[in-house]
């Protein structure tokens, strides 16, 4: 699709700010409608017949956009906390952490009501397992390679944190299979 031709804006319009019920989803829809335009030119649809072959693409640009809008969240809670004379530690607790948990117990809850608890379950455990090993060790483990080996880590809670999470891990395993 040609991105400088005004009827596939008027396409995009139409598709997301068809019909609505009520003046709050319109008005919903429209603050969105920029990011979805951005993403409709630079996210393939792997869904269309045309790029069902680019699915591996659509997931990496995927990935990339999240890697970008999550640094922009950061650095926007940076500056935010930074101008309010908010020490950042306390920023990534409140914010950066109730932005992330949140999704994950609305999405637990609806999975429960839905009769599914273990996938509640997973999801909660696994959501946090995935935290400790990917997005801290990776990153550190990455680091290591340009810092001499090594990666000196200001957190004086890690141990404790990772003990309970390791706890709650093996209270679930041990209630599923004994």
């Amino acid at each position: 699709m040609n991105p400088f031709k005004i009827e596939n804006y008027q396409l995009l319009l139409s598709k997301y700010l068809g019909a609505h019920d009520n003046i709050k989803n319109l008005a919903i829809d429209a603050l969105f409608v920029p990011i979805r335009i951005l993403f409709h030119f630079t996210i393939p649809d792997c869904r269309v017949e045309k790029y069902k072959q680019k699915f591996y693409l659509t997931f990496i640009l995927s990935v990339v956009w999240l890697a970008a809008l999550s640094y922009l969240i950061v650095w926007m809670i940076v500056t935010i906390g930074y101008t309010l004379g908010i020490p950042d530690a306390l920023m990534a607790i409140t914010l950066v952490a109730a932005g992330t948990s949140i999704p994950d117990a609305y999405t637990s809850i609806v999975v429960v009501k839905q009769g599914m608890v273990d996938m509640g379950v997973s999801n909660i455990i696994g959501s946090n397992v995935f935290d400790l090993l990917i997005g801290l060790a990776l990153p550190w483990f990455i680091k290591s390679f340009f810092n001499n080996g090594y990666v000196v880590i200001n957190s004086a809670g890690l141990g404790y944190d990772s003990f309970i999470l390791f706890s709650c891990i093996l209270s679930t395993v041990n209630n599923y299979f004994f």
